[in-house]
């Protein structure tokens, strides 16, 4: 199902289907359509769209509607999937490439994320280390004592120290 401010992602990129069935029987009951929510999703080397694929069933007499319930998704109602979100940290975190950069990389393989997006994921990632940050954070404080690694690094700027 596509948000409504939400630009379809591009045709081009793959898309690997995740069937969901309902928990309780089906047995006797007509399917009606389905819902797909779709999940941009990465593995290094290659981006994709992950659709989950839902049939909806109709009970007997007009009871209601049944339809399988969708995994939990590491950002509620969001389009990257934790594969997306572990690359976008690593390459930020660890391989020091800026948000700018990645949002590049990704339009030249034909997917245009928001600058905005792309800065909402990451400040939502940083909200599901926060307890262990402060755990981390009290256990330091309460030490005697801090060692600390004061290796300096060095700058560009040959006239600097």
């Amino acid at each position: 199902m596509l948000h409504p401010g939400r630009r379809p992602f591009p045709s081009h990129l793959p898309r690997v289907e995740v069937a969901i069935e309902p928990l309780e029987s089906v047995t006797g009951l007509k399917a009606i359509g389905k819902e797909i929510t779709e999940q941009l999703e990465y593995e290094p080397g290659r981006l994709f769209v992950k659709q989950y694929v839902r049939v909806k069933y109709a009970k007997a007499n007009g009871e209601g509607i049944i339809i399988g319930n969708l995994p939990s998704m590491p950002i509620e109602k969001g389009i990257p999937g934790p594969g997306l979100l572990a690359n976008i940290f690593i390459e930020k975190y660890v391989d020091h490439l800026p948000l700018y950069r990645q949002i590049e990389r990704y339009k030249r393989e034909g997917v245009d994320i928001t600058s905005s997006s792309i800065s909402d994921w990451v400040s939502a990632g940083c909200n599901w280390i926060r307890p262990a940050f402060d755990c981390m954070q009290t256990k330091i404080l309460n030490c005697d004592y801090l060692q600390v690694d004061e290796t300096p690094i060095k700058v560009l700027d040959r006239s600097k120290r």
